[in-house]
């Protein structure tokens, strides 16, 4: 079975979603946005939200220094289920003109198919990042 654009078009509608938003013409500022939409939303799947030009925190990490991890309840409850045996990473680089990293966070499910568990974006590659995704 296909799936036909009147299926897409259908989920859009019965899950309240109107396409493409932009908070904010300055991206710093619509990542910002965001997070604290999602937490007055009470959705706690910002797990760490460092922006850049902030300071003192106790990771080791500068004030140029941008990291966000993402994870949502469900995420969670896979992260425990299958997370026991193995847990993947997997890093993309150069994503955008801010030349920031993507790090995914697997779990291997029964059927050996893997599953996102967690997201991070950050501008560095370091021990101080992987300490607070992990």
């Amino acid at each position: 079975m296909l799936i036909e654009k009147k299926d897409i078009h259908n989920i859009k509608r019965e899950f309240n979603i109107n396409g493409y938003i932009k908070r904010h013409e300055v991206d710093v500022v619509s990542v910002k946005l965001l997070t604290q939409e999602m937490k007055n939303k009470g959705e706690n799947c910002i797990v760490f939200f460092k922006e850049q030009g902030q300071s003192g925190n106790d990771y080791g990490l500068k004030a140029e220094d941008f990291v966000l991890i993402i994870m949502t309840d469900f995420q969670k409850e896979i992260i425990t289920k299958y997370g026991k045996d193995k847990i993947c990473i997997d890093g993309t680089h150069g994503l955008n003109s801010y030349d920031f990293n993507l790090y995914s966070v697997l779990v291997v499910d029964e059927h050996k198919n893997g599953i996102p568990v967690a997201f991070c974006f950050s501008n560095k590659s370091s021990e101080d990042v992987f300490r607070i995704l992990f």
